[in-house]
């Protein structure tokens, strides 16, 4: 940053781009001044979109830890401490300059919502009949296992900006970690995360699913 005359150079510190499942994962960065600072974040990402990350330093340090927000997640909500951030943008990286000290604490609540992706006609004009539904950054599949209809044309039912209602379910499958019900013009249909699919011992499954013409 410039202030007048002067140049100042950001202390930088640990960068967060991804946040994956678990109870707790620890990770440990440099500060520029080269000391630890360990980042142990309590997360279900994706089942749960709440996760906290809490900083701690080797001592009571000035530097910026930078925070990946998605651009799937576009009102995201995050805190330090219990006091809101402002500034949060979708697609871009959050940078949180302080003094960092031991019990510090990073909120953070991703936006988690299901869309209607349309396919692209491209070099196949037939693509434009084809729809799939992502759940945050997650997409949605359709398992013949649970839905013998599966590869059956849909019309799915979503607002004007695309969004679609969908409702979470229990999954019938301990193998199968979220499972939903997608609304479509004919009644709902369940869809499950793509990740765990229980489908790949000669059965089938559909993520772009054809619509009714």
């Amino acid at each position: 940053h410039e202030v007048g005359n002067a140049l100042t150079i950001e202390p930088l510190g640990p960068v967060v781009s991804l946040v994956l499942h678990g109870q707790v994962l620890i990770a440990t960065a440099r500060t520029a001044k080269g000391k630890s600072v360990t980042l142990s974040v309590v997360s279900e990402f994706p089942r749960n979109n709440d996760v906290t990350i809490s900083v701690t330093p080797q001592q009571k340090e000035w530097f910026v830890v930078r925070l990946r927000i998605p651009s799937w997640s576009e009102n995201t909500y995050v805190e330090v401490n219990g006091k809101p951030v402002e500034g949060v943008t979708c697609g871009s990286y959050l940078s949180l300059r302080r003094q960092w000290k031991g019990g510090d604490e990073i909120r953070i609540v991703f936006d988690m919502k299901a869309r209607l992706l349309q396919a692209k006609e491209g070099r196949n004009p037939e693509g434009k009949w084809f729809q799939a539904v992502q759940w945050g950054p997650i997409v949605l599949a359709r398992d013949e296992n649970i839905d013998k209809d599966y590869d059956k044309p849909v019309s799915i039912v979503a607002s004007p900006s695309g969004e679609v209602s969908v409702t979470p379910l229990v999954p019938d499958k301990p193998s199968i970690r979220m499972e939903f019900l997608v609304p479509t013009s004919k009644g709902g249909i369940r869809m499950v995360d793509y990740s765990s699919v229980d489908g790949w011992g000669g059965m089938h499954v559909h993520t772009w699913l054809p619509m009714i013409r």
